[in-house]
């Protein structure tokens, strides 16, 4: 591949309520934007199904995310043309809602990856055909309902539906003093049947994968890594692809930190990062949290830990399961409205964490679109242009992006050179957009 393809990447859109009808020019510039790249990305978080086909699922994203197949057309107004699947919501609607939600992408023409019939359709790449070239997409996921992960078929059964997984696991090393004083509380309760193996240097607590082991040592703190199984996995699809292709793109939808700071994600997505490009990817683009986290330039090659929101129209989707009303002691005679007020209460208030929810934290309604263009697989350009949500808009008016004014632009900017410093990253600010120097 001797041309030079150009990409457009933005981070979460949960898309409920049509977009195409507004006419602000701060607004429209974006998706022109969007429109003069060749291939044009966007993490789709919603299932697209008539209400009456499938369920609620009892374990979901919180709020379900469901709206109808038509919202399909303000994907493919806003210009995007390949998208990821695995995701929290992916399977909101039950299996019904992935397969609906298929049906309205492939009817305009959307390519998706990351759900399937099984494991292995999953995990296969999304091919999008350009006149500058063929490019795969792999999507993958760490955040999602238990029961969402796809199962592979076999000889004598069916495979089960849902979506790529990238399962890890973690372990909590503490000093030998604290890892002490488990033990005694643990031996004085008599709980290892119900906790998990207790050895002379580690205590398990669960099991399988879910499991949290905490390893005595002298560098204490939280070490995740990926599943062996699921890492080899994507692995494997992104070695296939790249004999198929002429540019790879990985995606990722994380929620997961390092233990200490929401911008910093956890140790298991870097390390995961990493070997997918060693694996032949050409971009790592990563979302999930609702933040924006740094970019590392590695081995020649942009990964980008989240890039945010870029449509978030989360609280005013028409219908919502019962299990959501259950979680604000709300009747099943009551509203959409009643839901989306109570959780907006409860945002109001700080978390054990320190932080509000969605509708009262700034740090949730800023995003960057990231401009990446290729001439054959060498990146050769690498531009950041920030957007803001609305943050302090009503729930009709908020999640459309806007093109930043200059000090949102400089703030976001700004907030993405801090948390790039840690990968050696330098960015430069050029007429309110980031230039990432390769």
């Amino acid at each position: 591949m001797g041309s030079t393809i150009k990409v457009a990447a933005t981070g979460d859109s949960i898309i409920n309520m049509r977009i195409s009808v507004h006419k602000e020019p701060e607004f429209l510039s974006l998706f022109e934007k969007i429109k003069e790249a060749d291939v044009r990305f966007t993490n789709f978080e919603v299932v697209l199904s008539p209400f009456d086909e499938g369920y609620p699922a009892a374990e979901y994203g919180i709020p379900y995310q469901i709206a109808e197949p038509r919202i399909a057309d303000e994907y493919r107004w806003a210009g995007f043309n390949i998208v990821s699947r695995a995701n929290n919501h992916a399977v909101d609607w039950g299996y019904q809602g992935l397969f609906n939600s298929s049906k309205a992408l492939d009817e305009r023409g959307i390519i998706h990856a990351g759900v399937g019939r099984n494991l292995s359709e999953a995990r296969s790449p999304g091919y999008l055909e350009t006149d500058k070239g063929r490019v795969a997409l792999i999507s993958s996921a760490s955040s999602f309902p238990s029961f969402g992960r796809a199962g592979e078929a076999r000889r004598d059964v069916q495979g089960r539906p849902g979506l790529n997984p990238l399962r890890y696991e973690r372990e909590l090393r503490i000093t030998s003093e604290s890892l002490g004083q488990l033990k005694t509380i643990f031996n004085s309760i008599g709980a290892e049947m119900a906790i998990g193996p207790i050895t002379e240097n580690s205590i398990t607590y669960g099991r399988g994968i879910s499991a949290i082991k905490f390893v005595e040592s002298d560098s204490p703190g939280l070490h995740t890594k990926p599943y062996e199984f699921d890492l080899q996995g994507n692995l494997a699809s992104i070695r296939d692809a790249r004999r198929m292709v002429d540019l790879v793109l990985v995606t990722h939808h994380g929620h997961e930190d390092d233990g200490t700071d929401r911008f910093k994600p956890a140790k298991f997505i870097e390390a995961y990062a990493r070997a997918c490009i060693d694996a032949g990817a050409d971009a790592f683009l990563g979302h999930g949290p609702h933040l924006i986290r740094g970019i590392e330039i590695y081995k020649g090659k942009p990964i980008l830990y989240s890039m945010g929101n870029f449509v978030f129209q989360f609280d005013v989707s028409k219908f919502q399961g019962q299990e959501h009303y259950d979680r604000y002691s709300l009747k099943s005679e009551s509203y959409p409205s009643e839901a989306y007020d109570a959780a907006k209460e409860q945002a109001s208030r700080k978390d054990w964490r320190g932080w509000h929810g969605f509708a009262f934290e700034p740090a949730f309604w800023d995003s960057i679109m990231a401009e990446l263009t290729f001439n054959g697989r060498e990146l050769t350009e690498f531009t950041l242009i920030p957007a803001t949500l609305g943050f302090t808009n009503p729930r009709t008016q908020r999640g459309r992006p806007m093109r930043a004014s200059h000090e949102d632009s400089i703030r976001i900017l700004e907030h993405i050179r801090k948390y790039s410093t840690t990968y050696n990253t330098q960015i430069d600010v050029e007429d309110d957009t980031g230039k990432v120097r390769l």
